[in-house]
């Protein structure tokens, strides 16, 4: 198959969606792709064995620089829609609101849409109402216009379901996934070592920093565990807008020095801290599938997280992690301290959980999924 992937965000950006695609277009090796996304020039790069072209949806032209971004992201499809869907079998967006295009322009072939998350927490504290207005808006108009509708969570499955009952039978459920070629097992000690804490008790978190991820209760989870063991380290990997008062808040708590702020890192950097740690935290107000706990259930690492989306379907308390059903801190830090106890046995259960969120068992079903699209 020839398939064109459309995103919204930059393709260097770590990121959830970006994590994704290029982990799909690694599991499927048989099929050409070409990506559409935000990035200001076009480039080639290579994705496992193949070299991809990467195609750039907004001009870098400082004339248009007043005109917000998701705007021009939606016209530059309309204009290139045709050369997008050239020579393509099929085109899969990652986000709903490239489908305004197709009000002025004609469908020639197949579309998909993946949904990432819900919009069911949308809401002013993240990104104001008019964008929750506008994000529903293009949710109901991309629902009508997809031949398919793929949610990585059954949470979003059951939402979207329930708000469009007309279109029930075109959505499918297909869980966000690991990538088993870059995330597993490593020596410990080894993993440790790269971080430069060796003999440290090393807890994670990976992801962006703002208010969506609520970083700033495991910082103070980990300032009670600290208490406890006294040898412990948080590793932070990330960046975002709360990045200065994550820190003033460490500094704030006297937690400087057992705190570190690595920021943005390479992709293939992450399974080092992951596997360096005792567990990781992954504790939002709201999610779709945390691509970082499948990460972390793939090293064999434990997590907690928060009592949102599928994670309870994800995590089974006790076993391979925990579920924080509400912001205690005291709560979090007993269940850190127990994973620690007993990590040996966690960190097994975390193992066998995470091989069944491996890309190269999930990515083929969703192929088929296209492929019957496609013939259909």
């Amino acid at each position: 198959m020839k398939i064109a992937e459309v995103y919204d965000a930059p393709y260097n950006e770590r990121g959830g969606i970006s994590v994704y695609v290029v982990s799909f277009i690694k599991n499927a090796p048989e099929h050409d792709f070409t990506l559409w996304t935000r990035d200001k020039s076009d480039m080639t790069v290579a994705i496992g064995r193949k070299l991809i072209s990467i195609n750039a949806l907004i001009p870098n032209k400082k004339k248009f620089k007043f005109v917000p971004e998701i705007i021009r992201s939606i016209f530059y499809v309309w204009l290139k829609l045709k050369k997008i869907s050239n020579l393509q079998n099929v085109i899969v967006y990652n986000s709903s609101t490239y489908f305004w295009t197709y009000i002025f322009r004609k469908k020639t072939i197949p579309t998909i849409l993946i949904i990432h998350g819900t919009n069911m927490p949308i809401t002013s504290m993240s990104v104001g109402r008019k964008k929750a207005f506008f994000v529903a808006c293009s949710d109901r108009l991309a629902i009508k216009k997809a031949d398919r509708v793929i949610l990585v969570s059954q949470e979003g499955l059951q939402y979207y379901q329930d708000k469009h009952p007309k279109y029930k039978s075109k959505m499918v459920f297909y869980p966000t996934f690991s990538e088993d070629s870059l995330f597993y097992p490593k020596d410990r000690n080894i993993s440790k070592k790269d971080l430069s804490l060796a003999g440290k008790n090393i807890l994670t978190y990976v992801g962006r920093l703002n208010v969506q991820k609520k970083v700033s209760l495991v910082i103070r989870i980990f300032s009670q565990i600290l208490e406890i063991k006294t040898n412990s380290h948080l590793c932070i990997v990330g960046d975002g807008p709360d990045r200065e008062t994550l820190i003033d808040l460490t500094k704030k708590l006297g937690l400087g020095k057992y705190v570190t702020f690595y920021g943005n890192v390479c992709h293939e950097e992450i399974p080092t801290f992951f596997n360096a740690s005792d567990l990781s935290f992954t504790l939002s107000y709201w999610e779709g599938t945390a691509q970082a706990i499948l990460e972390s259930l793939a090293c064999g690492t434990p997590v907690i997280v928060s009592d949102v989306a599928d994670n309870r379907q994800i995590i089974t308390n006790g076993k391979d992690g925990f579920v924080l059903d509400s912001d205690d801190e005291g709560k979090g830090a007993e269940y850190a301290i127990k994973i620690m106890d007993n990590y040996d046995q966690f960190s097994k259960n975390a193992l066998d959980k995470g091989k069944g969120y491996y890309a190269s068992a999930i990515v083929p079903k969703i192929i088929q999924e296209i492929k019957s699209v496609i013939e259909k």
